[in-house]
C-alpha cells in the first residue's frame, strides 16, 4: 500500500485506506459488501479470494450523465471520498480512482482551457494507482465530457 499524507485522512483522523479496508468485508460470495455509508458497495475478489481493484474502461465513462457516473461508482464497489463530494477512491488501494469536475478555468488569466473538453462539466477515471488517467481512446484525452440529462 502507498504511503499515505496527512490530505488523506478521513473522519475522526483515520486513514481513507483504513475505513475502506474497515468497511470492506467478506460476505461469503465473490464480492464483499461495504457498510451502509458505502451503499452497499460491491468489491471483486480473485479465483484466490484476494480482494481486486475494479476495472473502470473508457467505454464506461464516456457519454455518461452525472448520475450515470454516480451509479458506476456504486457498481464498482468505489468508496466516496469522505469529505469531497463526486469523487471516489478504490476500496483495495485508497487511491482516487473516479472524480467529476467542473469546467476548468486557468487561474491566471480568467480564460477557459484551451481543451474544449476541459472547459466544460467532465470527468476523470483513473487506474489503481490514482495517477494513471483513463484516456478516451479517439483523442487520447483524459477529460470524459459530461452528458446533459434527457427531460
Amino acid at each position: 500500500m502507498g504511503k499515505f499524507l496527512s490530505g488523506d485522512f478521513g473522519v475522526g483522523g483515520i486513514p481513507i485506506y483504513q475505513m475502506i479496508l474497515t468497511n470492506c468485508r467478506k460476505n461469503g460470495s465473490q464480492s464483499c459488501k461495504g457498510s451502509k455509508r458505502d451503499a452497499g458497495a460491491s468489491c471483486v475478489k480473485n479465483s484466490t479470494g484476494k480482494q481486486e481493484s475494479p476495472k473502470i474502461t473508457a467505454g464506461e465513462l464516456k457519454g455518461k450523465t452525472a448520475a450515470e457516473i454516480r451509479a458506476l461508482a456504486n457498481e464498482k464497489g468505489l468508496v466516496p471520498h469522505p469529505t469531497k463530494l463526486d469523487k471516489w477512491m478504490d476500496p483495495v488501494t485508497g487511491k482516487e480512482r473516479l472524480r467529476m469536475d467542473p469546467g476548468h478555468v486557468d487561474k491566471t488569466t480568467g480564460l477557459p482551457y484551451s481543451d474544449p473538453k476541459a472547459t466544460v462539466p467532465h470527468h476523470h477515471g483513473y487506474e489503481p494507482d490514482g495517477k494513471t488517467k483513463i484516456v478516451d481512446p479517439s483523442d487520447g484525452n483524459p477529460h470524459f465530457p459530461m452528458q446533459v440529462p434527457n427531460i
